[in-house]
């Protein structure tokens, strides 16, 4: 068995471009069939995967944002086709979401006005001015790059952005304030920045 796992992993070292044009190749041409092998396989093995997860967080983080930042044009092609085959379900389902969090969202909107105003609980006159600061930024500053992904943000796709989701105890204090791509915004939703593969 130790020998065939070391041919094996020997074989595919000396063929990655042809074993990996063969597997997407495949995947293509087997995507339901691998969907429900994949959905059984991760019922059946959650706890494992729970352990190996947590076992290997910052290994998976650094290997996430490597392939993040060498595939951000595909990452991005796949997102955009994705959203356009699914605008109709997107749709209903963001309209259903905020009907059935109605009251999350009024807290939400009313601690982001709150934040906006600079009527944080606890901050200090120079905290107040950072925070305005940021904003200012976001909405005036020519040039600013989003701390996700590290492009350009036009104008009128700009976002200020808990780095630690406020719904999972991060503060609005200016050290957690940043500035985001409205679409990467999305993508992270309330996401800690290791998930997303960011080394904060």
């Amino acid at each position: 068995m130790t020998d065939r796992r070391a041919y094996k992993a020997a074989y595919y070292q000396a063929h990655k471009a042809k074993t990996a044009k063969y597997n997407a190749k495949y995947y293509r041409a087997h995507k339901e069939e691998e969907a429900k092998h994949n959905a059984v396989y991760y019922q059946e093995h959650r706890a494992e995967r729970a352990t190996y997860l947590e076992e290997n967080r910052d290994k998976i983080a650094r290997r996430t944002a490597k392939y993040r930042k060498t595939n951000k044009a595909q990452i991005a092609q796949r997102g955009a086709e994705y959203n356009q085959a699914h605008r109709v379900e997107k749709a209903k389902y963001n309209a259903e979401y905020r009907e059935s969090h109605k009251a999350e969202r009024a807290v939400y909107e009313a601690r982001r006005r709150a934040l906006i105003r600079g009527t944080i609980d606890n901050a200090t006159r120079e905290q107040l001015a950072e925070i305005a600061e940021i904003y200012r930024k976001a909405c005036e500053d020519p040039k600013i790059r989003c701390y996700i992904c590290g492009e350009l943000i036009p104008m009128g796709e700009r976002q200020v952005d808990h780095i630690f989701p406020a719904s999972k105890g991060g503060s609005s204090l200016p050290s957690n304030l940043a500035v985001v791509h409205a679409k990467c915004n999305r993508e992270k939703y309330n996401k800690l920045p290791e998930e997303i593969g960011l080394l904060i």
